[in-house]
C-alpha cells in the first residue's frame, strides 16, 4: 500500500456498513478518481499489521470487535496516531462516551443504524480527515475539531472570510484548509503578508503592473489576484494595510 491514496480501514461484518464503504471505494474511476482506498477487515489484527505507515480513518464495529473495543482503539492509536477513529456500537452512557474520547475514540456512531445515516456520518469524517491530511494539520482536540467543522461549513460559500487570531496561532493553516475543502481546491492558492509590504507597493503587489508604469517598473508583473485566478487569496495581516 505505497500509493498516495488516503486509507480507510474498517473492522466489521455488518452488511449495511460494508455496502456503504464499498460504494465509497467504487467511486474510484479513471475519470473521477477517489482520494480513498477502502479496506474492510473482519479481524482487527489485520488493521494493526497493515503494510502502510498511514491510515487516515479507522472504523471499529463493537459487534465484531467486542465490548473491549477500547483496548483495540488504544493499540490502533499508537500504530496510527493521527487517525480519525470511529466506533459503531450500542447505546452508551455519557460517562462511557467521555472515557472513550480519552481512550482515543473521535466519533461514536450509535445503533440502530440505517444506510443513509451511516453514509452521511462517515462522509463527514472522511471530509475532516481529507482536509487534515492535505493541509498538513496534526493533532487531536475538541478545539481543533470545532475549527475543522467551521472550515467545512464555510468552504462551500463564495463570500470573503475573516480569520482572526493572535500571531502564530495558525491562521494561514486554516486559510489553506478552507481552500482545500472548497470548490476552488484544485486552483491556485496564493498567500501574501500585507505587513511585509513596503509603503507604496501594495497596489502593485495585489494587481500587478505593466512595464514602464512607474519609475523602476522594468517589466510586467502579475499581481496576486491574477496569479490566484479562480483560486483563493489569503491576505495575511490584512489589518496592517494602510
Amino acid at each position: 500500500m505505497s500509493d498516495s491514496k488516503l486509507h480507510f480501514f474498517a473492522v466489521t461484518d455488518d452488511q449495511t456498513i460494508s455496502q456503504v464503504l464499498h460504494a465509497v471505494d467504487a467511486l474510484d474511476t479513471k475519470d473521477a478518481p477517489s482520494d480513498w482506498r477502502v479496506v474492510v477487515f473482519e479481524d482487527p489484527a489485520h488493521v494493526l499489521s497493515a503494510a502502510t505507515d498511514h491510515a487516515e480513518v479507522l472504523l471499529f464495529d463493537e459487534a465484531l470487535v467486542g465490548p473491549n473495543y477500547l483496548t483495540i482503539v488504544k493499540r490502533a492509536r499508537r500504530r496510527f496516531p493521527e487517525s480519525d477513529i470511529t466506533v459503531v456500537g450500542g447505546p452508551k452512557s455519557d460517562e462511557v462516551r467521555v472515557n472513550d474520547k480519552r481512550g482515543g475514540v473521535d466519533y461514536y456512531l450509535e445503533r440502530p443504524l440505517d444506510a443513509e445515516r451511516f453514509r452521511a456520518a462517515i462522509t463527514h469524517r472522511l471530509d475532516i480527515a481529507r482536509v487534515k491530511a492535505a493541509g498538513g494539520i496534526v493533532g487531536r482536540s475538541h478545539q481543533l475539531e470545532d475549527i475543522l467543522e467551521t472550515v467545512l461549513q464555510v468552504a462551500p460559500t463564495e463570500v470573503p472570510i475573516l480569520i482572526e487570531g493572535e500571531s502564530g496561532t495558525g491562521k494561514d493553516v486554516v486559510a489553506k484548509a478552507i481552500h482545500i475543502a472548497s470548490r476552488r481546491g484544485g486552483e491556485p492558492y496564493v498567500a501574501i503578508n500585507c505587513a511585509s509590504l513596503a509603503e507604496g507597493v501594495l497596489e502593485s503587489e495585489l494587481f500587478g503592473h505593466e512595464k514602464g508604469a512607474f519609475t523602476g517598473a522594468v517589466g510586467q508583473r502579475q499581481g496576486v489576484f491574477e496569479r490566484a485566478n479562480k483560486g483563493t487569496i489569503f491576505l495575511d495581516e490584512v489589518g496592517e494595510m494602510s
